[in-house]
């Protein structure tokens, strides 16, 4: 059932649902020697 207590703003849906958020941190490093032409990478 919409909740139509404001008609700019129409809600539908369940109200007792909670919002989820997510964090997520990636790190990588790369490297590249010019004399050896060797190149390291950690993901």
């Amino acid at each position: 059932m919409p909740d139509l207590s404001n008609r700019l703003l129409i809600r539908l849906g369940n109200p007792d649902l909670k919002p989820s958020f997510m964090n997520m941190l990636n790190v990588s490093y790369n490297t590249f020697n010019k004399e050896s032409y060797r190149s390291m990478f950690w993901d």
